[in-house]
């Protein structure tokens, strides 16, 4: 797996970008220690017996906000990350 956190981008936002490879499930959660938000994103896994794998990633246009923009961040949405949950036990 390879993430990364780049910006800020034209929106002003930090983007998260994660890409896979392996054909396992893959769960991410990425804490940004200065504002506390804490997105999680599922890349679910592919499927027994397929031939061709694409091993896919995401790009999180929403991502968060920079630390320094002062505002409230409102965490990651694109495809199944989500914000505000607390890390698994």
């Amino acid at each position: 797996m390879f993430t990364r956190v780049v910006g800020p981008k034209p929106n002003g936002n930090l983007w998260p970008n994660v890409v896979k490879f392996s054909t396992s499930r893959v769960e991410v959660w990425i804490h940004q220690i200065a504002t506390g938000t804490l997105a999680y994103y599922d890349l679910p896994p592919v499927a027994p017996g397929t031939q061709r794998l694409a091993l896919a990633g995401l790009a999180d246009k929403v991502g968060f906000l920079p630390p320094w923009s002062g505002e409230p961040v409102g965490g990651a949405s694109a495809g199944t990350g989500r914000s505000g949950e607390s890390a698994p036990a």
